[in-house]
Parts: C-alpha cells; structure tokens; sequence
C-alpha cells in the first residue's frame, strides 16, 4: 500500500501571511508634508464650521483688495479715488475704481456695469467700497451709487471711511442704505490707508 503522507519532494504550503517584503498599506492620514488649506487668502476669515452657515468673508483682505484698486484711479482735482470690490461665495466676481471707464464713473458703478443688472449672484453679494457709496452727484445725469447699489439688491456693504463734505455737504449714503436694510459695516482701521490716495483733496 502506497505511503499517505506527502512525498519528501512535494513543496511546501505557502502561508498565508503577507511576506516581510510586501509593502504596507498606505495610511488614509494625510502626508505631513501636504499643504495646510489657506484661510483668509481664500477671502473667508479663518474659523471652523461644519454644516454650518457659510463662514463670515475675511472683511480686511477683501476692502485690502479694494485699496489697491483705488491706486489706479487716474487722480483728478475734483473727485476721490475710490476701490470697489464685489464678492460672492468668497469669489470676486467684478471690479471697479474710479475713472476706470471713462472721466465720470464712480468705482461702485464700475464695478456694477460689468455685470449683468439681474445676475442672481448680486442678491448675495458683499460689496466693499474704500468711500461711502455716493447719495448725491454732481453729475445730475448719472444715479447715485446708493441707488445703484438699491437696485442691484446687495445685501451687504463694506466700507474703509465715510465722505467728507469736499464735495458733498452732507453724503448720507450709509443712512440710506440702513433705511433699506443693507447691511452696512465700517472698518475704521484701514481708513488711513483708503485716505492716503486722496491727500491731495481736503479731506476736512
């Protein structure tokens, strides 16, 4: 009778386990060296939220932004130079500064003629202005940026520094937006900076 057990020559069973040589498994964590998610560069300040309402907009980097635009204001002896910056979803979606189109447009209304009167992202919009938006104008033909701003349903404005009588007597625009209820916030801190490209007007 023939032998049961395994012929000395048969080979071996192999195990089961994972020989030492086979690479691991990659951990699902994140490389130490990827980069970190930027915060306020992405124009949201920088907090925590899960599920939560859509984080606050970093105010300083966008009216920051805003500034930079009032330098490209061609200067003039009769008229501010004024940056305007439109956000939505964290996004800027259109620009102005004043003089950018032609002698007479206002940074505001620049940056509003650039996009269509009834895009849906203007009624969730933050606009940030360098100057309180205009209540009145010396250019009669020509609506008020208050107005504009009105018409284009912004809920919200941002602002580095209220008009000064230079031109105006009296510049209510804030008030006027309240009455409306626009959102109206001020960043006092960066008034001398949104100031300092009109020191060549009296700002008294």
């Amino acid at each position: 009778m023939r032998s049961l057990r395994t012929p000395a020559s048969a080979p071996a069973m192999r195990s089961l386990r994972t020989p030492a040589s086979a690479p691991a498994m990659r951990s699902l964590r994140t490389p130490a060296s990827a980069p970190a998610m930027r915060g306020p560069r992405m124009g949201y300040a920088r907090q925590r939220h899960s599920g939560g309402p859509v984080p606050e907009p970093d105010h300083h980097y966008w009216m920051n932004r805003a500034i930079e635009l009032s330098r490209r204001s061609p200067r003039a002896p009769g008229a501010f130079s004024v940056g305007a910056v439109l956000v939505a979803d964290g996004a800027e979606i259109a620009i102005g500064y004043s003089r950018e189109t032609d002698p007479k447009v206002h940074a505001e209304e620049s940056a509003l003629d650039k996009l269509d009167p009834h895009d849906p992202r203007l009624r969730q919009a933050t606009l940030y202005s360098t100057l309180e938006p205009c209540s009145e104008r010396a250019t009669k033909t020509r609506l008020p940026c208050t107005d504009r701003v009105l018409a284009a349903g912004i809920p919200v404005v941002v602002i580095a520094w209220r008009e000064p009588s230079t031109f105006v007597e009296n510049c209510v625009g804030v008030e006027k937006l309240r009455e409306h209820g626009v959102r109206v916030l001020e960043l006092p801190d960066l008034a001398e900076a949104a100031m300092a490209v009109n020191r060549h007007l009296d700002l008294s």
